[in-house]
């Protein structure tokens, strides 16, 4: 019978990680055997094709078996040895197989556990892993400080690490399952209609996924967001969090993990505390009426997202224009949402972001004010 997840992530994969590129992985052979050779299988979809063409990307899927027999199933894009996606056209059957695998290895780490600490950045050193997660089946997860990483760059968000949320669930609640829901969608280049996880919303794309915890169910939706240039009153300048009207299934993979994380945080109250500083993160963000410049997307780099799958380094984050003294009304509306603060975490960040955003100006000292008087009332309300 294979492994548990509980067992599974619990299991030793010292000296068994190989790495290429500078990305750590374990091999789908030793990733089986360390399972106890589980019930896998590839999925198969129009024409019997072991893959999925949208997005001008191809993806590949494997259908697992939860400890209750329901089937859990794990996507991943077909990519290159530097993990960016292989566009449609370009992809061979090569490419097709070593994705599969590494689609493998990636479905033995999230329904039996075994591996699942490098898709958390900790490698081989369970310890740590285990420690900073600080998680047991009978854990709360809405009690508990998540585990979170910062982006890099000037404003050094703080975000959820998918592997940590989705390990906290699994451990509580062995019978914890998602699903990334499909649309019909016409297939522009031959009229037929197909079912693709991914919907056209607006000019963009988002995606959904479905997930039950404890008996409770609930959808999260998400855009495909990266970085963009955007047209601001201080000109051009490149933007993370922006929709993508041209995406590949790169983009896809990390939207439906993102997504995926949010929707863990929704049930279960793990990591809430860093999606209620969320508001304060769009201070970042210029004035409304701002718009993405119709400049081509291809010259500017990936997104930095949220999303380590398969080791991958997200792309160094631009460096920021000049700041200058912001409007009355930004002022304002960061009071304002400075007000609506509920949690001592998200305090912290906010001052952080507000910190690296406002360096030099007038407003910072107003803003660092009203922290300080909310950091105040939040502590002696708990």
């Amino acid at each position: 019978m294979a492994k548990s997840f509980i067992d599974g992530v619990r299991t030793s994969i010292r000296g068994l990680v190989e790495s290429v590129h500078d990305l750590s992985y374990l091999p789908w052979p030793t990733a089986v055997a360390l399972a106890e050779r589980p019930n896998l299988r590839v999925v198969t979809f129009g024409g019997g094709l072991p893959y999925l063409e949208f997005l001008g990307s191809l993806v590949v899927a494997v259908d697992g078996e939860l400890e209750n027999g329901n089937t859990q199933r794990v996507w991943l894009p077909v990519m290159d040895a530097r993990h960016n996606a292989v566009r449609a056209a370009e992809a061979n059957a090569r490419d097709i197989g070593d994705a599969i695998s590494r689609c493998r290895a990636k479905a033995v780490a999230m329904i039996h556990g075994v591996g699942m600490s490098l898709y958390c950045g900790y490698g081989e050193n369970l310890g740590e892993f285990h420690r900073e997660l600080g998680i047991r089946p009978d854990t709360d997860l809405s009690t508990v400080d998540p585990v979170v990483s910062k982006k890099p760059g000037l404003s050094g968000a703080a975000y959820v690490d998918w592997g940590a949320a989705y390990t906290a669930a699994k451990i509580t609640d062995p019978e914890f399952r998602f699903e990334v829901l499909m649309f019909d969608d016409i297939d522009t280049s031959t009229g037929e209609v197909r079912s693709i996880p991914v919907k056209r919303v607006m000019g963009g794309y988002m995606v959904a996924v479905s997930m039950t915890y404890k008996g409770q169910s609930h959808t999260e939706w998400l855009p495909i967001m990266g970085v963009l240039p955007v047209q601001t009153k201080n000109g051009l300048k490149k933007m993370d969090h922006q929709p993508l009207p041209n995406p590949d299934t790169h983009d896809w993979n990390r939207a439906v993990m993102r997504c995926l994380t949010r929707g863990i945080a929704t049930l279960t109250g793990y990591g809430l505390s860093v999606y209620a500083g969320e508001d304060v993160e769009s201070l970042h963000r210029e004035p409304a009426g701002s718009r993405p410049a119709q400049v081509e997307q291809a010259p500017y780099p990936a997104a930095v997202n949220d999303v380590p799958v398969e080791g991958v380094t997200p792309a160094p984050a631009e460096e920021a224009a000049a700041v200058a003294e912001p409007s009355a009304e930004v002022v304002a509306t960061m009071l304002k949402r400075i007000g609506n603060i509920n949690a001592l975490p998200s305090v912290k960040m906010a001052r952080e972001q507000l910190t690296s955003k406002f360096k030099g100006t007038k407003a910072l000292k107003e803003f660092l004010s009203a922290l300080e008087i909310k950091e105040a009332s939040l502590t002696k309300a708990a």
